[in-house]
């Protein structure tokens, strides 16, 4: 089927992203707010050096880092939110799925509408998970589902929807064909009945939660 290829295909793919060690969210809670300050520094300098190359080099990386502390903070969250316990997950898991919501990030979603796709995924999950049969720690295999879950997610709740070829691009690579994803998000929409919509209620609790949770720690 479409959802049994994709973990064959995307076995090396996730095996090559840097795997984050360890629970760390309080480390990044606490960097967001000194990468934030290193930011306004580097902008100030910038602005009045004549050599400005350093600067906006320094601007760009403390930017990629920013993300990548956001990232990761918003995915530990996520994991919470869906009752994915991490303790008994793969890696490859983590990694995947803080790589999408970097992707997102990057590509200029604002973090509240992150969240609120994020809020949606978590609650498509459990469904498919019952369909598929799958267990938590079932590897690169729950990764691509979730990712493509985030992906099913986003093109509800955004109106400027990144098209499903980028997300085969930065995060499938030379894995599934974008044929093949097309059939797998065809057939996990299918295991909901195609209903895309969370209950008001629900959603408001997973939304705020991950807001809440993915706030800077300023102490």
């Amino acid at each position: 089927s479409a959802l049994s290829a994709i973990p064959r295909a995307m076995s090396k793919t996730a095996q090559s992203i840097a795997t984050p060690r360890g629970h760390m969210v309080d480390f990044f809670r606490k960097s967001i707010p000194k990468i934030q300050s290193r930011m306004s520094l580097s902008t100030t300098a910038s602005g009045t050096s004549s050599q400005q190359s350093p600067s906006l080099r320094s601007s760009r990386s403390d930017r990629d880092d920013l993300v990548a502390a956001q990232a990761y903070l918003m995915c530990s969250w996520f994991l919470d939110v869906a009752d994915l316990p991490q303790k008994d997950m793969d890696p490859a898991v983590v990694r995947l799925t803080t790589k999408a919501i970097r992707f997102l990030l990057q590509a200029g979603c604002a973090r509240s509408d992150v969240n609120c796709t994020l809020a949606h995924a978590s609650v498509y999950i459990p469904d498919a998970l019952k369909a598929t049969g799958l267990p938590i720690s079932a590897g690169a295999e729950l990764g691509n589902i979730l990712v493509l879950l985030i992906f099913i997610a986003h093109s509800y709740v955004q109106d400027d929807r990144i098209p499903l070829e980028k997300w085969h691009r930065y995060l499938f690579g030379s894995g599934p064909s974008l044929r093949t994803l097309n059939l797998a998000v065809i057939r996990l929409m299918s295991m909901r009945g195609y209903i895309l919509r969370v209950e008001d209620y629900d959603l408001h609790i997973r939304y705020n939660t991950l807001m809440n949770g993915c706030r800077p720690s300023l102490g």
